[in-house]
């Protein structure tokens, strides 16, 4: 991956942060391979290929085959429409001027180009080469600053945005330092391992070390890597118990992006738990703690489930009885709302949606039931063999569990 085409070079731009958002960072990571992309051609510099990486404390990009030098070339910038850059008699108008001049060149050297379906004003401008090196690091800070996430932050006295505050930048050119400063903030050629088993800071002596130093300092920055060793480890736990995870590829996605060090852990809760739906047992383990549920050979859910710590193998049994303690309590609260709930039928609570509102001008949850059972009435009187009283019946009650205290606590069902 690291290997170039003879007399080639590779850059690596790594940006360190406080930790991201697992939903942030396939996106980041997406941008970050176009954008890098991007700019390289807009600047006249070829390349073989980009690798991209994502982990809750670092994004990071790797371009391969960069040539030593970019040649000198000549490019065409397209301004205004003919009409508007000059009038009747051939003259000059404010527009080509001043398009002349925010190009800077002489209003008289413009040509006039054909572009789609009319003729516009062209300014040629010549770019010198010289060696690539000179032009990344104005390359690479115009790549972090193309990096837009749905929030962003700026800390301290600094007026950069990002996802999170930036805490490092690692950027090489072959074995060589790139050096640039953005928003007061300069780049360097260390980077940081794992926040806990490795907190130090250390040096990235040349590009083709970079994931393997990582890891050796417990970080797996490739995201690829980190799903294929939560999904086979945690695989071959529950194979020497004759047990499966519970297929969920969201779940994997986002624990992917929670740990840079994944090691699966074992752990169970009572089995009295297991009277309370798979649906809300899955919830639970899911939605707050980010758990992988179990099931056997018959796909029942057993009382087992997969903790995906971010620390090392040998704090497992720490791992196992916290993550035990923290589902009982979860578990305990959910079983109090379910038992609670079936205290009152669901045809007792209809009445209650008289108080939820549903939209300003079409009324309350009760308003929208009415309507529905009125288009099931209606439907039901059209459909041969159809049980007109327990369709009607079906949309009476169908809105009744979102006053529930199971749906209230887990609103994902």
């Amino acid at each position: 991956m690291f290997e170039n085409p003879v007399n080639t070079s590779s850059f690596l731009l790594e940006i360190g942060t406080e930790d991201l958002p697992a939903r942030f960072i396939y996106p980041a990571i997406t941008q970050l391979k176009e954008n890098t992309g991007r700019l390289l051609r807009e600047s006249n510099i070829s390349y073989s290929g980009i690798t991209t990486y994502g982990t809750p404390r670092r994004l990071a990009v790797i371009a391969n085959g960069l040539p030593r030098v970019r040649e000198d070339r000549m490019r065409e910038v397209f301004g205004p429409s003919r009409k508007a850059a000059f009038d009747s008699g051939g003259h000059p108008t404010k527009a080509a001027i001043g398009f002349a001049q925010s190009q800077g060149v002489n209003v008289g050297s413009l040509l006039i180009k054909k572009k789609d379906k009319g003729e516009y004003v062209v300014a040629v401008l010549e770019e010198k080469g010289g060696p690539v090196s000179a032009f990344l690091p104005e390359i690479l800070k115009r790549i972090i600053l193309s990096i837009h996430l749905p929030k962003s932050m700026r800390w301290g006295d600094r007026d950069l945005r990002f996802a999170r505050p930036i805490r490092w930048l690692l950027a090489l050119f072959d074995d060589e330092k790139i050096d640039f400063e953005i928003d007061g903030m300069r780049s360097g050629n260390s980077t940081m391992g794992h926040r806990f088993l490795s907190p130090a800071a250390f040096k990235l002596p040349k590009i083709s070390g970079y994931k393997s130093l990582l890891a050796n300092n417990y970080v797996v920055v490739d995201q690829e890597e980190r799903r294929k060793i939560i999904s086979e480890k945690m695989e071959a736990i529950l194979q020497s118990i004759g047990e499966k995870p519970v297929q969920d590829d969201e779940l994997l996605e986002t624990v992917v992006n929670l740990v840079e060090y994944p090691v699966p852990v074992l752990a169970s809760f009572p089995e009295a738990y297991l009277e309370l739906p798979r649906e809300l047992l899955i919830t639970v383990m899911k939605g707050h703690q980010k758990y992988f549920a179990v099931e056997n050979a018959e796909g029942r859910i057993t009382n087992h489930f997969v903790v995906i710590s971010n620390t090392s193998e040998d704090n497992a049994d720490i791992v196992k009885v916290g993550a035990e303690r923290v589902i009982r309590a979860r578990f305990e609260d959910a079983r109090f709302y379910f038992e609670e709930d079936r205290k009152i039928p669901l045809h007792k609570r209809t009445e209650a949606l008289r108080n939820v509102s549903f939209h300003e001008r079409l009324g309350s949850i009760y308003d929208k039931t009415d309507r529905i059972a009125a288009i099931a009435g209606y439907l039901a009187d059209r459909v041969p063999e159809t049980d007109k009283n327990n369709l009607v019946r079906a949309a009476r009650l169908s809105k009744t569990d979102l006053i529930t205290g199971v749906v209230r606590e887990f609103p994902e069902l």
